[in-house]
C-alpha cells in the first residue's frame, strides 16, 4: 500500500488502536526495597503478547513470570530491564526504548514504554521484531545499492554537490594519516562558511579536529583497504548546524580521492515522518483484535456493483476466516464467501460502498466454514470500503445465557410472590375464625372450664394471634418484592410526624421522650419508607427494659462519598453524579444487643430474645433492610448489651 493510503487508512483506524498494556504496583521487601512487580491490570492484547491465557497475570509478579526481565540489559546501558523499571519508580520522565528479548520462550524485539504514575508504572510494549528485521534488510540493501553506485553518472547530475578532491597523506607503513585539500566546490565552502584559502592552507585533520572518530574517517579507510566506492547516510553537527549527508567516496588513483555529499535534510524528515506513520500504521493493524480487511468495488462493464476485491487483510481477519492474508489478497470477497450473498451483510455492504453512509450491526453467520457472531463496521474510503469485525460469539452467548436466567428468575419471583400472597391471604381466614371460636368458648362455657383448660383455651388464642401476627408481616414482606411505584421525594420530617402519631398509645404509655431532628427529602416510595421507620422506632420502645423511661433520638446528617466507610461504599451503588448520601440515625437507651448477632438480625424469623420478654414475629427488621436494599441504600446498627442501640440508615440523596 502507498504512504498516503496508509494515513488515509491510519485516521479511520485510531479508534481501533490495541497495544499490549499492563499496570504494575510495586512488591517490596520487610526493609521497604523494591524487589518486584506485581500485575494489577493488563489489557487482552497483553495476554496475547505474552502468550497467556486470559487472566493469567493479574496478581503474579513480573519475575515469577518473566525472569529474564533480569538477565536482559536495556541498549546503551548496563542496567536490566528490570532494575531500568525500579529505578522508573523514582523519575517522572516517559522513557521509551527498543529491546531484543530472547529469554522465557521469545525471540523477539520488542518497542517498551514506561512511565510513573504514583506507586505504579504504567508500560506499553509493542512487537517490533517485523519492523528491526525489515529495518536490517533495508540497510543491508542499501549499503548494496551505495557500493554499486555509479560515481560518475552522480557528478553528471549533481551541480549541487558538495565536492571535495582530496589528496591521501600516508605514514611509512602506509597507513592513512590525514588528506589535502586539491579542490573544493563552492557548495562546500557555503556549507561551511570557510574560505578556499583554509581549505588550501590546512589539512581535513587540522580543519575538523577529531574526524578520524567519525564515521567520515572509517569510510576513508574502508575505500583504501578495500578499492571500493564508499556510500552512506550520516547525521552531521557542524557550527551548530545539523545535516543529514548522503556521502560518497571513490578512487581515483591510489593517492588522490573524490570525496562528495548531498544534503538530505528534507528527504530525510519526511522520510522519517512517512516510517513513522507507517510503523505506527502496522503497529495498529497487526496488533488490533479488530478484523481489519480494505475492499475495492468491482464494476460490471454495465456498470452494476457485482463484487469486492480484497485490497488488505490483517492477520486477525486472516485467522478467523481460516485463510492466509496471501490467499485473499487480490481474491474476489464473494468468491470466497459466497453465503454472503443472501444474507442482510451484503445489502449493508453494497449500502456503504454506493452512499458512502457508515454502517455498524451484528451479524450472525453459519456458512463457508465460518460459525459465531460478529460485530461488524462498515466505513467508506474514497471509492474503497474499510470492513472492520470482532468475534462476538461468547459475548453474544454468555448474554444470552443471563438473558434466558433472567427471565427465568423473574418469573420465579413472580410466583413466589403471588404464593406468598395468596397463601398469606387464605391463611388469614382460619386464623380468624379460631380467634372467634376462642373468644365464644371463653365467653361462653368458661364457668365450665376447669383451670387447665382455661389455661390451653388462652394458648390456643395466643398461638393463633402470634401466627396471624405472622402472616401479616409475611404478606407485608412479599409485597415488597413486587414492582416499585416511581420514586418522587418523600418528605422524611412530614413521615416520622405521621408515624409518630399512630405510635402515639404505645409511647404515652411507656412515657416515651422521642427527638426528631431535621430530615431530609429523599426519593423514594412513601409507603416503604414508611414502614421502615414504623419498626425502627416500633423496636425502640418496645426492647427497653420496663422500668426504665425510652428515650429515642432521630437525627441525621449529609455524608460525601468519599468519607463513607468502606463496607458502606462496597453495598451502595456509586454516585456518579456526586449526589449526597444521608445518614439516618435511631439512637434508643434500651437494651442494646451483642454485635456479633449484626448479620443475624436482619435475617427473617431470627428474634435475640424469647417470646416471654418481648413479643413480635422476627420479621420488623427484615422488612427494614428489604426497603432499604429497594432504595439502594444500607442498613447497619451499633450497640452493646444494655447500653442502648444505634441503627443507622443511608440513602441516596
Amino acid at each position: 500500500m502507498t504512504i498516503d493510503s496508509s494515513s488515509a487508512l491510519l485516521d479511520g483506524l485510531l479508534n481501533h488502536a490495541n497495544h499490549a498494556i499492563c499496570i504494575v504496583e510495586g512488591v517490596r521487601n520487610a526493609a521497604d526495597e523494591l524487589i518486584d512487580f506485581r500485575y494489577v491490570k493488563v489489557n487482552p492484547m497483553a495476554y496475547v503478547l505474552n502468550k497467556r491465557s486470559f487472566g493469567d497475570m493479574v496478581g503474579r509478579t513480573m519475575l515469577e513470570l518473566f525472569p529474564g526481565m533480569d538477565q536482559v540489559n536495556v541498549p546503551g546501558t548496563e542496567e536490566t530491564l528490570f532494575r531500568r523499571f525500579v529505578r522508573q519508580m523514582h523519575e517522572d520522565d516517559k522513557l521509551t526504548y527498543e529491546v531484543g528479548y530472547h529469554q522465557d520462550g521469545f525471540d523477539g524485539y520488542y518497542a517498551v514504554t514506561a512511565s510513573r504514575l504514583t506507586n505504579c508504572l504504567i508500560i506499553s510494549v509493542t512487537d517490533v521484531t517485523e519492523l528491526h528485521r525489515t529495518r536490517q534488510e533495508k540497510q543491508q540493501a542499501d549499503q548494496q545499492l551505495r557500493e554499486q553506485a555509479d560515481l560518475f553518472t552522480a557528478l553528471m547530475r549533481v551541480a549541487n554537490l558538495g565536492l571535495n578532491i582530496l589528496d591521501v597523506v600516508r605514514d611509512d607503513t602506509g597507513q592513512l594519516t590525514d588528506l589535502h585539500y586539491r579542490h573544493i566546490s563552492q557548495r562546500v565552502l557555503d556549507d561551511t562558511g570557510m574560505t578556499i584559502e583554509q581549505y588550501r592552507n590546512a589539512s581535513m585533520r587540522t580543519l575538523f579536529p577529531g574526524i578520524e572518530h567519525s564515521r567520515f574517517w572509517q569510510g576513508f579507510q574502508d575505500l583504501l583497504r578495500t578499492g571500493q566506492p564508499q556510500r552512506f547516510e550520516v547525521n552531521y553537527k557542524f557550527n551548530d548546524c545539523e545535516n543529514y549527508l548522503d556521502v560518497s567516496y571513490v578512487l581515483l588513483d591510489e593517492r588522490t580521492i573524490l570525496s562528495s555529499y548531498i544534503i538530505l535534510n528534507d528527504v530525510r524528515q519526511a522520510q522519517q515522518r512517512a516510517e513513522q506513520q507507517a510503523q505506527l500504521m502496522s503497529s495498529i493493524l497487526q496488533n488490533t483484535q479488530a478484523n481489519l480487511t480494505l475492499l475495492e468495488p468491482v464494476y460490471a462493464p454495465t456498470g452494476k456493483l457485482v463484487n469486492f476485491r480484497y485490497i488488505f487483510t490483517n492477520d486477525s481477519n486472516a485467522r478467523i476466516t481460516r485463510r492466509t492474508v496471501e490467499e485473499m489478497t487480490g481474491s474476489l470477497f464473494f468468491d470466497l464467501f459466497p453465503g454472503i450473498i443472501t444474507t442482510e451483510f451484503y445489502d449493508r455492504l453494497l449500502h456503504t460502498a454506493q452512499t458512502g453512509e457508515p454502517n455498524r450491526f451484528l451479524f450472525p453467520y453459519h456458512a463457508d466454514g465460518l460459525q459465531g457472531w460478529f460485530d461488524v463496521w462498515f466505513t467508506r474510503h474514497g471509492n474503497q470500503v474499510l470492513f472492520t469485525s470482532i468475534d462476538v460469539t461468547e459475548s453474544y452467548q454468555n448474554r444470552q445465557q443471563l438473558e434466558r436466567a433472567n427471565r427465568e428468575l423473574q418469573r420465579s419471583n413472580e410466583h413466589l410472590q403471588q404464593f406468598a400472597y395468596v397463601a398469606s391471604h387464605d391463611l388469614q381466614e382460619p386464623l380468624r375464625k379460631i380467634q372467634s371460636f376462642g373468644d365464644l368458648l371463653r365467653k361462653q362455657y368458661s364457668y365450665g372450664l376447669d383451670e387447665q383448660a382455661q389455661d390451653i383455651l388462652g394458648r390456643m388464642q395466643n398461638a393463633a394471634s402470634r401466627m396471624s401476627e405472622l402472616v401479616r408481616d409475611l404478606l407485608a414482606y412479599s409485597r415488597l418484592n413486587t414492582p416499585r411505584r416511581a420514586f418522587e421525594s418523600v418528605s422524611l420530617t412530614a413521615l416520622l410526624n405521621e408515624v409518630l402519631t399512630d405510635l402515639d398509645l404505645i409511647s404515652q404509655a411507656r412515657k416515651a421522650h422521642i427527638v426528631v431532628g431535621n430530615l431530609p427529602a429523599v426519593p423514594g416510595d412513601a409507603g416503604q419508607l414508611r414502614q421502615l421507620f414504623q419498626n425502627l422506632l416500633s423496636n425502640a420502645l418496645k426492647y427497653t427494659a420496663p422500668d426504665r423511661q425510652p428515650l429515642i433520638r432521630v437525627t441525621s446528617r449529609a455524608a460525601q462519598w468519599p468519607k463513607l466507610p468502606e463496607v458502606v461504599q462496597h453495598a451502595l451503588p456509586p454516585m456518579a453524579d456526586n449526589r449526597p448520601i444521608w445518614e439516618i440515625s435511631i439512637h434508643d437507651n434500651g437494651i442494646g444487643f451483642d454485635e456479633k448477632y449484626l448479620d443475624q438480625m436482619f435475617q427473617m424469623f431470627q428474634r435475640l430474645h424469647g417470646r416471654s420478654q418481648f413479643e413480635g414475629s422476627g420479621m420488623g427488621l427484615a422488612i427494614c433492610k428489604r426497603v432499604v436494599d429497594n432504595h439502594s441504600g444500607y442498613i447497619t446498627a451499633r450497640s452493646h448489651p444494655d447500653a442502648g442501640s444505634t441503627f443507622i440508615v443511608y440513602l441516596p440523596g
